[in-house]
């Protein structure tokens, strides 16, 4: 199984036969990832084991990180594939407290780098409606965010 971030709870049951030394107890077994985000219960049967339940379980929390951002200029605002809502900004060239202008995003101690993602991904299109309104008056709204890796800062969750 390979590792990696769950962001939802579920159970599999799968059934499976697998060769094992007859030294093996017959117990159930649970085993968890390096990462303790999915256990795999295992009840051996002497000459052979049966996977009885692969669960994922809720990862951790994401850190997030404010991201302030200011309505207007070249900031664009879309709904996306997935009835979220993407924001395309412009980096500042300072941190937030040297001032955003128009159409422009900053983290409070530093520019956004070349690296990190200038499009704002929310998925939550209620929570989107009590932000683009803002943004479109040349408001501004702190977004806390964590880069998904996939081009996209993530919305947890903002703040004006």
């Amino acid at each position: 199984m390979k590792a990696s971030r769950v962001m939802f709870t579920a159970a599999i049951v799968v059934s499976l036969s697998a060769f094992f030394s007859h030294a093996a107890s017959a117990q159930i077994t649970s085993l968890l990832t390096p990462r303790n985000d999915a256990a795999v219960v295992v009840r051996d049967h002497a000459a052979h084991a049966e996977v009885v339940r692969v669960e994922a379980h809720a990862a951790s929390a994401q850190t997030t990180y404010p991201l302030t951002c200011r309505g207007g200029g070249t900031l664009i605002i879309a709904n996306d594939a997935d009835n979220g809502v993407r924001i395309t900004y412009e980096r500042a060239p300072g941190a937030t407290p040297d001032g955003l202008k128009s159409g422009q995003c900053s983290w409070a101690d530093r520019s956004v780098g070349a690296n990190e993602p200038n499009t704002i991904c929310d998925s939550d299109r209620q929570r989107a409606s009590t932000y683009t309104g803002t943004l479109v008056t040349n408001g501004t709204v702190i977004f806390h965010v964590y880069n998904d890796g996939k081009g996209c800062m993530k919305v947890m969750k903002t703040g004006f």
